[in-house]
């Protein structure tokens, strides 16, 4: 009996440890090998020697809309013309802009009340030009004024300005731009410092 176990123990051993089993195991191995290799260019780290590393630079441009009188290449946002040629049959001349990088819904227009006033002492405005075109009261809408620019596009930053004439009334001809009848003059005006406020604003169409 004793020599029965040990033939069978020696089978036993034998044939766990037979060629066959180890080239199977050979086999299993090299199978092992290759996936490993490939699982570790599935898995590699990127921007190795075969990548491309890409970097994304990204900025924002904010918006931009300036307007305001011309002066050489710059807009100005307050002005005041102080000289006898105010009140002179020539009055003032001005360019007024803007620039923008965007479009801007709306419109500029330019607005004054009564003309040239000291105290209570008035003298109207008797001529206002803009873009050669002279202003008359069809041409103002209430609670806006008298259009500058219709529509204000993107200008590339670029400034688009308009020339504006103003004079004060020298008779009693006519009307105003307001259509007002012309009953207040330079030569009948008292001594003193007229002044008058032009409003420019962008409103909604």
């Amino acid at each position: 009996m004793l020599g029965c176990r040990i033939v069978r123990l020696q089978k036993r051993i034998i044939w766990e440890h037979s060629p066959q089993k180890e080239k199977t195991m050979k086999k299993l191995i090299a199978l092992l090998m290759i996936l490993a290799v490939v699982l570790t260019g599935v898995f590699a780290e990127p921007g190795d020697q075969n990548d491309q590393v890409k970097v994304t630079l990204k900025g924002t441009v904010g918006e931009y809309f300036r307007h305001g009188v011309k002066e050489d290449d710059a807009l100005v946002y307050s002005k005041l013309f102080d000289s006898p040629d105010v009140l002179s049959a020539t009055g003032t001349t001005f360019w007024y802009g803007y620039k923008s990088n965007q479009d801007i819904a709306g419109s500029l227009y330019v607005d004054y009340i009564d003309g040239f006033k000291k105290d209570n002492d008035i003298i109207q405005i008797g001529t206002l030009k803009i873009g050669n075109t002279v202003m008359t009261a069809d041409k103002y809408t209430q609670g806006k004024g008298f259009t500058v620019f219709q529509g204000l596009g993107n200008t590339n930053m670029n400034i688009i300005a308009s020339e504006i004439v103003v004079i004060a009334a020298q008779a009693k001809v006519g009307n105003d731009p307001k259509g007002v009848a012309i009953t207040n003059i330079v030569d009948e005006a008292s001594k003193g410092t007229y002044t008058a406020i032009l409003t420019f604003e962008v409103k909604t169409n």
